[in-house]
């Protein structure tokens, strides 16, 4: 498998990371800074859950193998919110207003 950075930037950037819970989300984005500094698993365990480090290193991994099993290529749900995404996005771009 690629190196787990780089697995997860794709998956951010393809979007597939809707289908995580809110929190496995959390803890990607702050311990791979998505969105903000990179914190380390203490650190978010510590400032933002009130659990332990090794609590955080589960919801990771837990998080890590979902996106490693999940074929979303079977997904009609999750292709059809892409498209949304898409269509919201071309829209945007056609009348000048910038995505976000």
């Amino acid at each position: 498998m690629e190196d787990k950075k780089g697995f997860l930037v794709k998956h951010f950037q393809q979007g597939h990371f809707g289908i995580l819970t809110p929190r496995e989300q959390k803890v990607l984005r702050a311990h791979y800074g998505y969105g903000g500094p990179v914190l380390t698993p203490k650190e978010i365990g510590e400032n933002i859950f009130g659990v332990t480090k090794e609590t955080i290193r589960l919801i990771e991994k837990k998080a890590i193998t979902k996106l490693e099993k999940y074929d979303f290529s079977r997904d009609p749900e999750f292709w059809a919110k892409i498209q949304r995404e898409n269509e919201k996005l071309a829209k945007d771009s056609r009348s000048g207003k910038s995505a976000g």
